[in-house]
């Protein structure tokens, strides 16, 4: 029986170089700006979340469905809010998840 030879090809594999990695995170961050500048307002401002241990901007663009604004932080708006745990709707600040706690169910 005549032997086959075996066809192995030889595979190369791209290493990625400083140039590339700067060119990403540089364009990684322009993305970010670009998105931070999207929603800031010029009333906005960051605040600190203890519950989500991060900063979040509050003061953002105004929601489309916002009815009034909101007696407790003055930033967000009043309006119909789905809860991500009961699924149940009730009326709450556009910040809410944010930190702003007025709500009242409907």
């Amino acid at each position: 029986m005549p032997r086959r030879k075996s066809k192995l090809k030889t595979v190369q594999i791209k290493k990625i170089t400083a140039r590339h990695i700067v060119k990403i995170t540089k364009s990684r961050t322009e993305i970010f700006k670009k998105e931070i500048v999207q929603y800031l307002d010029s009333n906005g401002f960051l605040s600190w979340s203890s519950k989500e241990k991060k900063y979040l901007i509050l003061g953002t663009n105004s929601p489309k469905k916002g009815l009034v604004q909101c007696p407790e932080c003055k930033v967000g708006e009043l309006m119909v809010i789905r809860s991500r745990t009961t699924r149940k709707r009730f009326m709450g600040c556009s910040n809410f998840y944010d930190g702003c706690k007025a709500s009242s169910p409907l």
